[in-house]
């Protein structure tokens, strides 16, 4: 089999062979070389290869020789290519001769690998590691476009239009610094792969419309020059309104338009991944862009801290600071007054394990967050010399 044809991934979940997976609840999840989404490819074909009848490969026309790999067939990721994402022509050009050969054959991506190993995960064989890196990041290329995909034609069934644009904010972790960001303490955290992403069109009409992928979340509709944030229960979309309110307050405009959205994640929410503050943010980003108001990064963080103060928690700036100025592979010092972000490169042979303990804490519906605020703030009283 040619070198071209070696790529891409294991079946790592319970399906049954030949099952065809539409859509998955929350609590369900399908795993993809480590990559856990809530969110699997719509419409593709997982198929366990069967060793009576191995299929072809689509590439070089040899037969597939073991039963562990599996051949995934996405009909519309020429399409999703050119819709959504701009090209990749660094990783094409390794996986695939040329650039048409790409055209032709890029519906089909699977792998074949003579040893493997299997660890809460995929485990890749660490032969040619550099060439597995990449199929893997093209694979979670493909996944991200079914995600964008499914978010596109959820936003057309809503309201009859393609959306304008897209919308993204990552979540974080702290590697050093717990709860000092809001004392004024420098912080270390890193983004991570998980995040929120929003389809927006602008509203002309001055109304706002967030409609959340997950069923669970009820749908909102207001009004952008009527926002009201009320602090006695939380709500996912009170977290959005916070955005375009911190916003609108930067801008005196007689016209202000207001935005449609469709809104879906893979933060585990209330699982201290800072899924509130991403949405704070992807709202924040989708009022600038629905209304073409100018804001650097620095100052988009700023607003952002302060605003998410309107839900009544009174955190610092970190969660928001990383999630719009994350770089990928690099962590971020983080100062504050005045706000400053310093990449810091991550050893590249180092892996980093975040696992999801399934307590949930929802900062906004109880006072322990607020609590620990004040605590820190006492505590500088005492021990600052007078």
């Amino acid at each position: 089999m040619g070198q071209t044809c070696r790529v891409v991934y294991k079946y790592m979940n319970s399906l049954k062979p030949n099952d065809k997976i539409q859509t998955l609840s929350r609590k369900e999840q399908v795993t993809i070389f480590g990559l856990r989404t809530q969110h699997a490819p719509l419409n593709y074909n997982l198929n366990r290869i069967n060793p009576q009848h191995p299929p072809m490969c689509p590439l070089c026309n040899d037969q597939f020789e073991t039963t562990d790999h599996l051949l995934l067939h996405c009909p519309n990721l020429d399409d999703l290519r050119q819709d959504l994402l701009p090209p990749t022509p660094d990783i094409t050009n390794i996986l695939y001769s040329t650039t048409d050969q790409l055209k032709n054959t890029s519906k089909f991506y699977h792998m074949a690998m003579a040893e493997e190993q299997t660890l809460t995960g995929c485990w890749i064989k660490e032969e040619e590691d550099d060439h597995h890196r990449l199929f893997s990041k093209m694979l979670y290329e493909l996944v991200s476009l079914a995600w964008f995909a499914s978010l596109k034609e959820k936003f057309q069934q809503t309201f009859g239009a393609e959306p304008e644009f897209f919308a993204r904010a990552p979540g974080r972790v702290n590697l050093i610094g717990e709860h000092i960001d809001y004392c004024g303490y420098s912080v270390l955290p890193m983004a991570i792969e998980q995040d929120i992403v929003m389809a927006v069109s602008p509203d002309e009409t001055g109304k706002l419309t967030f409609v959340n992928m997950d069923s669970h979340y009820k749908e909102f509709q207001g009004d952008v020059m009527q926002i009201s944030i009320t602090k006695d229960a939380p709500a996912w979309y009170k977290y959005m309104l916070c955005g375009v309110l911190g916003v609108k307050e930067n801008f005196c405009s007689l016209v202000i338009n207001g935005f449609k959205a469709v809104v879906s994640g893979t933060i585990p929410p209330s699982a201290g991944l800072s899924s509130s503050s991403a949405l704070v943010c992807c709202a924040a980003m989708a009022m600038l862009r629905s209304n073409s108001w100018p804001m650097s990064k620095e100052k988009l963080c700023e607003v952002c801290a302060r605003c998410e103060h309107y839900i009544g928690t009174e955190g610092g700036g970190m969660d928001q600071a990383i999630s719009l100025t994350a770089n990928a592979g690099q962590a971020k010092h983080i100062e504050f007054n005045p706000l400053r972000t310093t990449d810091v490169q991550l050893p590249q042979d180092i892996e980093f394990i975040v696992s999801n303990s399934l307590a949930e804490m929802n900062k906004a519906a109880t006072p322990y967050y607020n609590i620990r605020v004040v605590e820190c703030r006492i505590a500088t009283q005492v021990a600052t010399p007078h």
